[in-house]
């Protein structure tokens, strides 16, 4: 499971970082980042460092991240059914 986040992830993030830096390259004709002088790069765009830093981001983001969002998700929804319901109450009420 991990394993397949991580290699999801690694790909993901890593063709996002070479499509920002294409597209800001042609558009505003600048650069953020430059890894040229890194040994395992393509472009000097991404570079396999961080592409597996951010591979490991994402195991980390799945594992702790997505868990608090769908307790926060599930308390959320209670809330919105609780107030719906109380609106739902008042207006039969009147």
């Amino acid at each position: 499971m991990f394993l397949d986040i991580f290699i999801v992830g690694t790909l993901v993030a890593t063709v996002i970082e070479y499509v920002c830096s294409f597209v800001q390259e042609k558009i505003f004709k600048t650069k953020s980042w430059d890894y040229s002088d890194f040994k395992y790069n393509l472009n000097g765009r991404v570079n396999l460092v961080y592409s597996i830093g951010f591979g490991m981001i994402s195991m980390i983001i799945i594992k702790y991240i997505k868990q608090f969002s769908l307790y926060i998700n599930r308390l959320t929804e209670y809330y919105l059914f609780f107030n719906f319901t109380l609106f739902v109450f008042i207006l039969f009420m009147l």
